[in-house]
């Protein structure tokens, strides 16, 4: 649930262009607050959520997460100055590919005159078990937001990048081939559902999707 505000945060930052400006950090502090305030009767609601009961800075975490996002907000608007203040921000819109087929909603794109970029906020550790990469999972979302973009533009991105709750911002590669690969994979899978649904679907059970 805290990540969850953290995310609306930062979505908010960058809808309003906060982000790109010099006193974004005070915008931070009046929209963490409204944000609690707003999701605190669902949270109270939820019987999921016991430990959240009470004013939201009684909440597990509340501190520690509070201060991890003014660090990413940090990281988020050093990021996107580099893009200059002219840059496009496109937060969380539909996208889809020219068949319709493929959909997503990216947390943010960038497009400026020369190039475009695919940003995701991620509320976890973004890098694989030994710390030296980022998730394939990841990896792949990112270049099957990268395909969409490239439909929606008509420009391949040149950049795309994870922006952790907890670590450094994580560039990563536009692979043009590999993302357009995946995107055929992702076709076929939706034909292969297709194909047998209704009835029960075949299990594909992988070290990554069970491993915990």
């Amino acid at each position: 649930m805290l990540g969850d505000l953290c995310h609306a945060v930062l979505e908010d930052l960058v809808r309003s262009r906060v982000i790109l400006q010099a006193d974004w950090r005070v915008a931070v502090d009046s929209l963490w607050l409204a944000i609690a305030e707003r999701i605190a009767p669902a949270v109270h609601a939820d019987p999921h959520e016991s430990s959240l009961s009470g004013n939201p800075e009684t909440w597990p975490g509340y501190v520690i997460k509070r201060a991890r996002l003014i660090k990413t907000a940090q990281r988020l608007h050093d990021l996107l100055a580099s893009a200059g203040a002219d840059a496009e921000l496109i937060s969380e819109t539909p996208l889809a590919t020219s068949d319709g087929r493929i959909q997503g909603r990216p947390d943010l794109i960038v497009r400026t005159p020369a190039e475009s970029w695919v940003v995701d906020f991620k509320s976890g550790a973004v890098l694989d078990g030994d710390g030296q990469a980022p998730r394939d999972s990841y990896v792949r979302q990112l270049l099957l937001y990268a395909l969409l973009e490239a439909g929606a533009s008509g420009r391949w991105p040149s950049r795309a990048f994870l922006v952790p709750l907890n670590g450094p911002v994580v560039s990563v590669s536009v692979d043009e081939a590999r993302a357009a690969k995946l995107g055929n994979e992702a076709r076929q899978a939706v034909d292969g559902y297709n194909a047998v649904a209704p009835a029960p679907q075949p299990g594909t059970p992988s070290h990554e999707a069970c491993g915990y």
